[in-house]
């Protein structure tokens, strides 16, 4: 089981793991707030020896970098790095209970939309779930864990 995330001010969240041939599954998916998302963590994420209804044995999560032509136009003055914060939170909960962290780019988001058999829409806002999703089929589909496509990916 993979817990897949979109970090940010608001979460996109995404259990999913591969069942019966290769079809990829997603158990629970959505997006929360920054501090709900925290809190949830701590919850869903089993303690080290802990059993738990999702046993989460990869840790997904898009990565999120300063662009320099950006930076150097003042986009970032004062920003919290809201996105960086919750990257070091996952991070830190990946040392911290030993499970595997993965961070993946945001420009292979197209082709996890593609894998996913969903459109996808450059700069559409409020997609943070679903980007989730994405980065979680690209996983399982370039890993030949997953196939792209599956009928009925939410289970």
């Amino acid at each position: 089981m993979i817990l897949s995330i979109d970090p940010g001010e608001h979460n996109g969240y995404a259990l999913m793991e591969t069942g019966s041939k290769k079809q990829v599954v997603i158990h629970k998916f959505g997006t929360m707030d920054r501090l709900s998302f925290y809190k949830w963590l701590n919850e869903i994420v089993p303690k080290v020896g802990a059993k738990h209804q999702y046993p989460i044995d990869l840790l997904l999560i898009e990565d999120w970098r300063t662009r320099p032509n950006e930076a150097r136009k003042g986009a970032f003055d004062f920003d919290r790095m809201v996105a960086a914060q919750v990257i070091g939170a996952v991070e830190f909960l990946s040392v911290s209970q030993g499970i595997p962290l993965v961070v993946q780019q945001a420009a292979i988001k197209p082709i996890g939309y593609g894998f996913l058999g969903k459109p996808y829409k450059a700069g559409a806002r409020g997609m943070h779930q679903w980007d989730a999703v994405a980065h979680g089929y690209y996983y399982f589909v370039t890993r030949k864990l997953g196939l792209p496509n599956s009928k009925s990916p939410i289970g």
